[in-house]
């Protein structure tokens, strides 16, 4: 167990991990219990933090974890003690010329709920943590049996043999054209496949590999899944090793499949979200030739958003309300960026327009908005402007011309009715004062 007082000390993450929506919840419903929420925000942290493979000149300090998650130096080592204790994190000490001492931190993969409640120690502590009812739940939620009524019957599914008639010799050496039948079969799967696999020079790829640190064996070991990979998201031997290095752990001579998998997954979703938001751009490009007319206060703003980094643009919006950004919001700008390539003063338009709605920035809010102008080509922060003042304006004046009817006292009604009444002047029946009384009763006395 490791601790440093030092918050300049440098530290590297050494491998992605990409969670999948099974363990996330493995995470959240399980370790949570265990770790806390400071640890859960730590992990996190350092899984968004890993970007490629390690280089000494890349390290990150301290500090800048402290900066992130708002807490002391002392409590990212005890968040990370508990992350080590429950085999999520593996850290590193070292020392390197032109570094000095670092960390270095290994993530491991979220196991299988069977996984966690097989380790005995960790359903063990689970069972202290959150008391016998809520660990019983969580154990039928992660494991589910069947009806306990299964137990008292039997199984009286059909076998083969109950059903069809097929004697033993042919149901042991079963006739030439059968056999010839399915080896023909098979050969024509394999010659399907063959035709639609362009061939892969792995020499090469073994080379690229080589860069990593992976052995020759251990490509060959996993060249049939990875062959898969590469015809079915379409890649180059070059593209698939360069999207796939952010999964190799540095200093260790292992691929990872799932680990591939979800990375390349990844990229192809993002890729086709950019190809979708580039030609909205170029559309809107077309569309937004002719200048906007600005007021002072929008020129200031623009001025303001082209000026500053969406992070730091974010920073002082907050700063003038008296606020301050959070973990999630970081990630909300740094998705905006990586993920789809925006233009910066363009996000910090939708940044400051968000706001105006919310207090904090989301994924959901920010998602809806940039969709909306980008449906009505807006891909110009002046555009943006333009596009809010005048939708605003709409909304004003849809709110200004909505009629408020007269309601009628109901009480004054039915006092004059009696007066009339008295005065045998009343025309109303039966059905007009049920009408009154009906109406009575949907009174509010505060209007």
């Amino acid at each position: 167990m490791y601790k440093n007082a030092d918050p300049r000390l440098t530290y590297f993450v050494l491998n992605r991990v990409d969670l999948a929506k099974k363990q996330e919840q493995v995470l959240t419903r399980l370790y949570q219990p265990l770790i806390g929420p400071v640890a859960m925000s730590l992990y996190l942290t350092l899984v968004d933090d890993y970007q490629h493979v390690p280089i000494k000149s890349q390290g990150k300090r301290l500090y800048q974890l402290q900066e992130i998650l708002d807490i002391k130096l002392e409590d990212i080592f005890k968040s990370l003690h508990k992350l080590e204790a429950t085999g999520l994190v593996k850290t590193f000490h070292g020392e390197m010329l032109g570094v000095g001492d670092y960390l270095a931190f290994q993530l491991i993969d979220i196991p299988e709920a069977s996984e966690f409640f097989k380790t005995l120690l960790l359903s063990s502590l689970l069972l202290e943590k959150v008391g016998t009812t809520r660990f019983q739940s969580l154990n039928k939620e992660f494991n589910p049996t069947l009806p306990g009524f299964i137990k008292d019957g039997r199984d009286v599914s059909a076998d083969f043999f109950d059903v069809f008639r097929l004697s033993a010799e042919k149901a042991i050496n079963p006739d030439e054209q059968v056999l010839n039948a399915a080896n023909l079969a098979d050969q024509k799967a394999a010659d399907l496949v063959k035709d639609k696999m362009s061939p892969i020079d792995w020499n090469f790829v073994k080379e690229l590999f080589s860069k990593y640190g992976i052995s020759a064996n251990e490509v060959d070991s996993h060249a049939g899944q990875m062959a898969q990979l590469m015809h079915f998201y379409g890649l180059s031997e070059q593209d698939f090793v360069n999207q796939v290095a952010t999964t190799i752990i540095a200093g260790q001579d292992q691929l990872n499949i799932k680990q591939m998998q979800y990375r390349l997954n990844e990229l192809a979703t993002q890729n086709h979200s950019q190809k979708q938001i580039a030609q909205a751009f170029k559309r809107g490009n077309v569309q937004n030739n002719s200048p906007v007319s600005l007021n002072q206060s929008e020129r200031e703003l623009l001025e303001m958003a082209q000026s500053l980094s969406p992070l730091k643009f974010l920073e002082t919006l907050k700063s003038q309300k008296g606020g301050f950004v959070t973990y999630n919001e970081r990630n909300v700008i740094r998705r905006l960026q990586l993920n789809y390539n925006l233009p910066d003063a363009w996000v910090n338009i939708l940044i400051k327009t968000c706001l105006d709605y919310d207090s904090v920035l989301s994924d959901n809010i920010t998602g809806r908005i940039a969709n909306s102008w980008l449906q009505h080509q807006v891909t110009t922060p002046e555009a943006a402007l333009k596009f809010t003042r005048e939708w605003q304006k709409r909304k004003a004046n849809n709110f200004s011309k909505k009629r408020v009817e007269k309601g009628t006292n109901w009480k004054k009604k039915i006092a004059q009715d009696k007066i009339d009444k008295k005065g045998g002047t009343s025309s109303a029946d039966d059905q007009d004062l049920s009408e009154i009384m009906k109406n009575l009763q949907k009174f509010d006395p505060k209007d």
